[in-house]
């Protein structure tokens, strides 16, 4: 479908940043099938505007990191006309906070590595990278999280969940060993509910989370 592309986008009656009922554009709509080639090339009308957000608020690069597709958040990233690497959606989702919860570590290392991107926002009820990678046992993104001095690893979201008590309430071991190896780590922290990663580890796995 490349040619096609290249041919409306080279016909100067073709509305470029045209939408759909869901408020979608043609570079949303590449960029939420992961197609590189025609990103990029959509990105070189200067008409084209990549900071538009659909109906839930998603930018281009939201839609593109959130699927996984790293040759497109790449391509957004560079270009010179987008705004900020730090748009939220409606649930406070940023491109790294989509990344992180997918657990598309290439993708949040990519972002990381942009002086731009602020590694500890907070997205949906205060979650940010770190406690979305304890929610979801994402070990390898966790990792990649803790060598980033400039994440904070006791963040709690807005109902006082560290990652380290997400950890011991899903029954991510691998992720507690993770955790408590490294010295910025409290342990003790209390939620909302009073609770403390311990008591969630003792209640739901003891022999798995309690253990290091």
């Amino acid at each position: 479908h490349g040619a096609v592309v290249e041919l409306l986008m080279g016909d100067a009656r073709v509305d470029v940043n045209c939408v759909d009922r869901e408020s979608l554009t043609p570079l949303m709509w590449a960029s939420d099938q992961g197609h590189a080639p025609v990103v990029r090339f959509i990105l070189l009308d200067e008409r084209v505007d990549p900071n538009l957000t659909e109906d839930t608020g998603c930018t281009a690069m939201i839609l593109a990191a959130d699927r996984g597709h790293l040759e497109v958040v790449e391509a957004l990233l560079d270009h010179p006309r987008l705004s900020s690497p730090n748009v939220a959606n409606e649930r406070r989702y940023t491109p790294l906070l989509a990344a992180a919860a997918r657990g598309h570590t290439s993708i949040v290392r990519l972002l990381l590595k942009h002086r731009r991107v602020n590694p500890c926002v907070g997205g949906n009820h205060g979650g940010t990278a770190v406690t979305l990678a304890a929610e979801q046992g994402h070990l390898d993104l966790m990792d990649l999280l803790l060598t980033d001095r400039r994440v904070d690893p006791n963040t709690a979201n807005d109902y006082g969940n560290t990652a380290a008590i997400w950890a011991a309430e899903k029954g991510h071991g691998a992720i507690m060993a993770r955790l408590l190896r490294d010295d910025r780590v409290d342990p003790n922290p209390v939620n909302d509910r009073g609770r403390t990663a311990l008591m969630y580890g003792a209640a739901r796995n003891p022999l798995d989370v309690v253990e290091k």
